[in-house]
Protein backbone atom coordinates (compact mmCIF):
# COMPACT_ATOMS: atom_id res chain seq x y z
CA UNK A 1 0.00 0.00 0.00
CA UNK A 2 1.38 3.55 -0.88
CA UNK A 3 0.01 6.61 -0.03
CA UNK A 4 -0.84 7.99 -3.74
CA UNK A 5 -3.07 4.80 -4.14
CA UNK A 6 -5.20 5.10 -1.24
CA UNK A 7 -8.62 5.07 -1.47
CA UNK A 8 -10.54 6.07 2.17
CA UNK A 9 -7.72 4.64 4.32
CA UNK A 10 -4.63 2.87 4.56
CA UNK A 11 -2.05 1.20 6.65
CA UNK A 12 0.98 0.66 5.35
CA UNK A 13 5.39 0.49 6.63
CA UNK A 14 7.81 3.06 5.13
CA UNK A 15 10.80 1.05 4.82
CA UNK A 16 14.14 2.34 3.87
CA UNK A 17 15.34 1.93 -0.06
CA UNK A 18 11.94 0.76 -0.83
CA UNK A 19 10.29 2.37 -4.11
CA UNK A 20 7.45 4.34 -2.54
CA UNK A 21 6.30 8.10 -3.22
CA UNK A 22 6.36 9.40 0.29
CA UNK A 23 10.08 8.03 1.47
CA UNK A 24 12.05 8.95 -2.12
CA UNK A 25 14.16 11.86 -1.25
CA UNK A 26 13.47 15.41 -2.49
CA UNK A 27 9.65 14.38 -3.08
CA UNK A 28 6.84 16.53 -2.04
CA UNK A 29 3.45 14.99 -1.11
CA UNK A 30 0.53 17.38 -1.22
CA UNK A 31 -1.26 15.90 2.00
CA UNK A 32 -5.17 15.14 1.01
CA UNK A 33 -6.05 13.85 4.16
CA UNK A 34 -4.99 12.72 7.48
CA UNK A 35 -1.13 11.57 7.69
CA UNK A 36 -0.34 9.87 11.22
CA UNK A 37 2.46 7.54 11.16
CA UNK A 38 5.38 6.32 14.32
CA UNK A 39 8.66 5.11 13.82
CA UNK A 40 9.65 1.74 15.13
CA UNK A 41 13.63 2.29 14.33
CA UNK A 42 15.94 4.03 12.70
CA UNK A 43 16.02 7.83 11.95
CA UNK A 44 14.55 9.98 9.78
CA UNK A 45 14.66 13.74 8.73
CA UNK A 46 11.01 15.41 7.34
CA UNK A 47 9.99 18.90 5.87
CA UNK A 48 6.34 19.82 6.64
CA UNK A 49 5.46 22.90 4.80
CA UNK A 50 8.36 25.21 5.90
CA UNK A 51 9.23 23.55 9.47
CA UNK A 52 11.81 20.60 10.05
CA UNK A 53 11.71 17.71 11.84
CA UNK A 54 14.18 15.01 13.34
CA UNK A 55 12.43 11.58 14.03
CA UNK A 56 13.66 8.37 16.27
CA UNK A 57 12.00 5.55 17.58
CA UNK A 58 9.18 5.93 19.12
CA UNK A 59 8.60 9.71 17.50
CA UNK A 60 5.39 10.48 15.63
CA UNK A 61 5.15 12.48 12.45
CA UNK A 62 1.91 13.74 11.13
CA UNK A 63 0.78 16.18 8.49
CA UNK A 64 -2.76 17.20 8.08
CA UNK A 65 -4.64 17.97 5.01
CA UNK A 66 -3.44 21.17 2.90
CA UNK A 67 -0.11 20.62 4.39
CA UNK A 68 3.43 19.68 2.49
CA UNK A 69 4.90 16.76 3.22
CA UNK A 70 8.47 16.07 2.02
CA UNK A 71 11.30 13.67 3.81
CA UNK A 72 14.86 15.04 3.35
CA UNK A 73 16.96 11.85 4.47
CA UNK A 74 16.74 8.67 6.39
CA UNK A 75 18.97 6.12 8.04
CA UNK A 76 19.61 2.64 6.34
CA UNK A 77 17.79 0.54 8.86
CA UNK A 78 14.74 3.00 8.72
CA UNK A 79 10.96 1.66 9.24
CA UNK A 80 7.80 3.49 10.43
CA UNK A 81 4.02 2.36 10.62
CA UNK A 82 1.52 5.14 8.71
CA UNK A 83 -2.09 5.53 8.52
CA UNK A 84 -3.65 7.63 5.47
CA UNK A 85 -7.38 8.73 5.92
CA UNK A 86 -7.93 10.84 3.07
CA UNK A 87 -10.61 13.72 3.43
CA UNK A 88 -13.06 12.40 1.72
CA UNK A 89 -13.01 9.54 4.59
CA UNK A 90 -12.92 12.03 7.22
CA UNK A 91 -16.10 13.70 6.27
CA UNK A 92 -17.85 10.61 5.93
CA UNK A 93 -16.76 9.30 9.51
CA UNK A 94 -18.53 12.30 10.89
CA UNK A 95 -21.21 12.04 8.44
CA UNK A 96 -22.49 8.85 9.83
CA UNK A 97 -24.19 10.22 12.84
CA UNK A 98 -26.67 6.93 13.17
CA UNK A 99 -22.48 4.97 14.00
CA UNK A 100 -21.20 7.66 16.05
CA UNK A 101 -24.11 7.46 18.87
CA UNK A 102 -22.59 6.07 21.73
CA UNK A 103 -23.75 8.34 24.07
CA UNK A 104 -26.71 9.97 22.32
CA UNK A 105 -25.43 12.79 21.16
CA UNK A 106 -22.05 13.32 18.38
CA UNK A 107 -19.58 12.45 20.58
CA UNK A 108 -17.25 10.76 18.73
CA UNK A 109 -17.15 12.71 15.54
CA UNK A 110 -16.89 16.23 17.51
CA UNK A 111 -13.62 14.31 20.00
CA UNK A 112 -12.24 13.41 16.16
CA UNK A 113 -12.21 17.03 14.82
CA UNK A 114 -11.35 18.04 17.98
CA UNK A 115 -8.37 16.34 17.94
CA UNK A 116 -7.61 17.11 14.78
CA UNK A 117 -7.51 20.64 15.95
CA UNK A 118 -5.38 20.07 18.60
CA UNK A 119 -2.55 18.68 16.47
CA UNK A 120 -3.07 21.45 14.18
CA UNK A 121 -2.03 24.12 17.53
CA UNK A 122 1.05 22.14 18.16
CA UNK A 123 2.23 23.26 14.83
CA UNK A 124 5.91 22.55 14.80
CA UNK A 125 6.07 20.31 17.71
CA UNK A 126 7.94 17.11 17.65
CA UNK A 127 6.29 14.13 19.71
CA UNK A 128 8.35 11.36 21.43
CA UNK A 129 6.06 8.62 23.04
CA UNK A 130 6.78 6.52 25.84
CA UNK A 131 8.31 3.02 24.71
CA UNK A 132 4.33 1.53 26.66
CA UNK A 133 2.18 4.17 24.63
CA UNK A 134 4.32 3.78 21.30
CA UNK A 135 3.32 -0.06 21.63
CA UNK A 136 -0.29 1.20 22.34
CA UNK A 137 -0.21 2.66 19.08
CA UNK A 138 1.19 -0.16 17.22
CA UNK A 139 -1.36 -2.83 18.38
CA UNK A 140 -4.46 0.10 17.28
CA UNK A 141 -1.99 0.42 13.67
CA UNK A 142 -2.14 -3.62 13.50
CA UNK A 143 -5.94 -3.87 14.17
CA UNK A 144 -6.73 -1.02 11.51
CA UNK A 145 -4.71 -2.81 9.13
CA UNK A 146 -6.92 -6.25 9.65
CA UNK A 147 -9.86 -4.89 10.50
CA UNK A 148 -10.06 -1.07 8.67
CA UNK A 149 -11.72 -3.52 5.27
CA UNK A 150 -13.64 -3.46 3.21
CA UNK A 151 -15.96 -0.54 4.30
CA UNK A 152 -19.62 -1.97 2.95
CA UNK A 153 -18.88 -3.98 6.40
CA UNK A 154 -21.31 -1.86 8.94
CA UNK A 155 -18.94 -3.20 12.02
CA UNK A 156 -15.48 -2.44 10.09
CA UNK A 157 -16.73 1.26 9.85
CA UNK A 158 -18.33 1.79 13.37
CA UNK A 159 -14.78 -0.10 14.51
CA UNK A 160 -12.64 3.01 12.70
CA UNK A 161 -13.62 6.08 14.47
CA UNK A 162 -12.82 4.93 17.99
CA UNK A 163 -9.78 3.47 16.83
CA UNK A 164 -8.99 6.64 15.34
CA UNK A 165 -9.55 8.72 18.38
CA UNK A 166 -7.85 6.62 20.51
CA UNK A 167 -4.70 7.20 17.98
CA UNK A 168 -5.04 10.82 17.99
CA UNK A 169 -6.31 10.64 22.06
CA UNK A 170 -2.92 8.78 22.88
CA UNK A 171 -0.87 11.07 20.52
CA UNK A 172 -1.74 14.34 22.09
CA UNK A 173 -1.81 13.15 26.01
CA UNK A 174 1.28 12.22 25.76
CA UNK A 175 2.75 15.58 25.57
CA UNK A 176 4.34 16.51 29.10
CA UNK A 177 2.33 20.14 28.84
CA UNK A 178 -1.17 20.67 28.68
CA UNK A 179 -0.72 23.96 27.21
CA UNK A 180 0.30 24.31 24.20
CA UNK A 181 3.37 27.13 23.40
CA UNK A 182 3.01 28.66 19.95
CA UNK A 183 6.74 30.54 18.80
CA UNK A 184 5.90 33.49 17.14
CA UNK A 185 7.34 33.41 13.69
CA UNK A 186 9.95 35.76 12.41
CA UNK A 187 9.14 37.92 9.17
CA UNK A 188 10.95 35.93 7.55
CA UNK A 189 9.47 32.45 8.70
CA UNK A 190 6.30 34.30 8.19
CA UNK A 191 7.11 35.18 4.60
CA UNK A 192 8.02 31.70 3.37
CA UNK A 193 4.51 30.21 5.35
CA UNK A 194 2.78 32.69 3.22
CA UNK A 195 4.79 31.10 -0.02
CA UNK A 196 3.73 27.52 1.09
CA UNK A 197 -0.15 28.86 1.45
CA UNK A 198 0.63 30.45 -1.91
CA UNK A 199 2.26 27.67 -3.55
CA UNK A 200 -0.21 25.16 -2.90
CA UNK A 201 -2.76 27.44 -4.51
CA UNK A 202 -1.24 28.12 -7.29
CA UNK A 203 1.49 25.64 -8.38
CA UNK A 204 -0.22 24.30 -10.95
CA UNK A 205 -1.08 27.50 -12.78
CA UNK A 206 2.55 29.56 -11.97
CA UNK A 207 5.87 27.92 -12.49
CA UNK A 208 7.92 31.46 -12.27
CA UNK A 209 9.48 33.04 -8.59
CA UNK A 210 8.00 36.65 -9.94
CA UNK A 211 4.67 35.72 -9.69
CA UNK A 212 5.01 34.37 -5.96
CA UNK A 213 7.08 37.29 -5.43
CA UNK A 214 4.67 39.76 -6.91
CA UNK A 215 1.67 38.59 -5.05
CA UNK A 216 4.05 38.43 -1.13
CA UNK A 217 5.25 42.22 -2.62
CA UNK A 218 8.76 41.52 -2.10
CA UNK A 219 11.53 40.45 -4.85
CA UNK A 220 12.28 37.44 -6.35
CA UNK A 221 15.54 37.64 -5.71
CA UNK A 222 14.68 38.15 -1.68
CA UNK A 223 11.88 35.34 -1.53
CA UNK A 224 14.15 32.91 -2.80
CA UNK A 225 16.79 34.14 -0.09
CA UNK A 226 14.69 33.69 2.35
CA UNK A 227 12.96 30.50 1.39
CA UNK A 228 16.16 28.87 1.05
CA UNK A 229 17.27 30.05 4.01
CA UNK A 230 14.60 29.26 6.09
CA UNK A 231 13.84 25.35 4.11
CA UNK A 232 17.26 24.79 2.66
CA UNK A 233 15.54 24.33 -0.85
CA UNK A 234 15.09 27.29 -3.79
CA UNK A 235 11.73 28.61 -4.53
CA UNK A 236 12.15 26.98 -8.34
CA UNK A 237 12.81 23.72 -6.26
CA UNK A 238 9.70 23.84 -4.90
CA UNK A 239 7.57 24.39 -7.72
CA UNK A 240 9.05 21.39 -9.24
CA UNK A 241 8.49 19.30 -6.40
CA UNK A 242 4.66 20.16 -6.25
CA UNK A 243 4.19 20.04 -10.19
CA UNK A 244 5.88 16.81 -9.98
CA UNK A 245 3.76 15.37 -7.59
CA UNK A 246 0.35 16.67 -9.39
CA UNK A 247 2.05 15.14 -12.60
CA UNK A 248 2.68 11.64 -10.88
CA UNK A 249 -1.29 11.80 -9.73
CA UNK A 250 -2.95 12.39 -13.33
CA UNK A 251 -0.37 10.14 -14.62
CA UNK A 252 -1.24 7.28 -11.91
CA UNK A 253 -5.26 7.80 -11.27
CA UNK A 254 -6.14 9.61 -14.39
CA UNK A 255 -6.78 8.52 -17.88
CA UNK A 256 -6.10 12.12 -19.23
CA UNK A 257 -3.49 12.04 -22.51
CA UNK A 258 0.12 13.48 -21.71
CA UNK A 259 -1.00 16.11 -23.61
CA UNK A 260 -3.79 16.71 -21.60
CA UNK A 261 -1.75 16.60 -18.59
CA UNK A 262 0.53 19.38 -19.95
CA UNK A 263 -1.87 21.35 -20.52
CA UNK A 264 -3.53 20.74 -16.64
CA UNK A 265 -0.37 22.08 -15.25
CA UNK A 266 -0.26 24.87 -17.46
CA UNK A 267 3.43 23.79 -19.21
CA UNK A 268 3.86 25.76 -22.08
CA UNK A 269 4.01 22.09 -24.60
CA UNK A 270 3.88 18.96 -24.00
CA UNK A 271 7.31 18.36 -25.12
CA UNK A 272 8.41 21.00 -22.02
CA UNK A 273 6.38 18.66 -19.73
CA UNK A 274 8.12 15.49 -20.97
CA UNK A 275 11.41 17.41 -20.41
CA UNK A 276 10.60 18.61 -17.08
CA UNK A 277 9.47 14.90 -16.18
CA UNK A 278 12.33 13.25 -17.72
CA UNK A 279 14.81 15.45 -15.97
CA UNK A 280 13.16 15.16 -12.44
CA UNK A 281 12.44 10.85 -12.73
CA UNK A 282 14.54 9.63 -15.55
CA UNK A 283 11.34 8.17 -17.11
CA UNK A 284 9.10 9.89 -19.75
CA UNK A 285 5.53 10.32 -18.50
CA UNK A 286 4.50 7.09 -20.73
CA UNK A 287 7.52 5.12 -19.13
CA UNK A 288 6.17 6.21 -16.02
CA UNK A 289 2.43 5.28 -16.45
CA UNK A 290 3.38 1.87 -17.99
CA UNK A 291 5.93 0.99 -15.05
CA UNK A 292 3.33 2.00 -12.49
Amino acid sequence: MSYIDTKDIGVFDILAGQDDEMIQQGNAIVVSGLLLGICNRGTFAYQLSQSHHQVGRNGVFYALPGQLFSVLEYSNDLKATVVFITSEYLLKLGSQNEMLLMRGDEYLSGKLLEGLNKLDEMGTQDIVLADEVGDDIRHILAVLRRRAYPQVKESNLMLTVPLIQTLLLLTLESQSTGNVKVRSLSRQEQLSKDFFVLLLRRHREEHDVSYYAEQLFVTPKYLSTVVRKTTGSSVQDWVGRLLLFAAKSLLKNSRLSVQQIADELHFSTPSSFIRFFHRQTGLTPRQYRIKK
